[in-house]
């Protein structure tokens, strides 16, 4: 599985992916889709800030994001509302290792699907299966964007 976000170069990436994958298989990838530009300014102002901690406070941080996360499940209504609001600007997961894994990382590329279909073409890419039917014509990806998800694929080699 190729995580592209966090590699500095994902078209680079891509190229060496299929370079070494026979004709006719497989290769699966994750990377981050871009968000509004409100998400955008808060996750790269949050990683400027989490990628200069200590391991340990990055970890503690981790935690705390997800402690977080879980209470608001646990909340009156009214404060319910502001949280469908803050997960539009922000990544906000139950989990330590979900915080963790999306924060603490120097690098995190994210992608428009146009981006991305002009990659896996470049490249002599079918899209097999997907989270997001990028290659529909008629694919809105404003839902996926303002909930700022990430892509995932099963490409294969042509």
């Amino acid at each position: 599985i190729g995580v592209l976000q966090h590699t500095g170069g994902a078209p680079q990436m891509i190229s060496e992916m299929t370079r070494i994958v026979p004709t006719g298989n497989r290769l699966s990838i994750n990377c981050y889709g871009r968000g509004s530009a409100i998400y955008e300014a808060v996750d790269g102002g949050m990683r400027r800030f989490t990628t200069k901690m200590s391991q340990a406070r990055k970890l503690r941080f981790a935690d705390w994001l997800a402690k977080f996360d879980r209470n608001w499940r646990l909340a009156p209504q009214p404060i319910r509302l502001l949280e469908k609001r803050m997960r539009k600007i922000m990544v906000l997961r139950p989990t330590f290792v979900q915080m963790y894994d999306w924060y603490a990382p120097e690098i995190a590329e994210h992608y428009t699907p146009e981006q991305l279909r002009s990659m896996f073409d470049q490249n002599g890419l079918e899209v097999v299966a997907a989270n997001y039917p990028i290659t529909d014509d008629n694919y809105d990806d404003g839902p996926r964007k303002r909930m700022a998800g990430a892509f995932c694929f099963l490409l294969q080699k042509t």
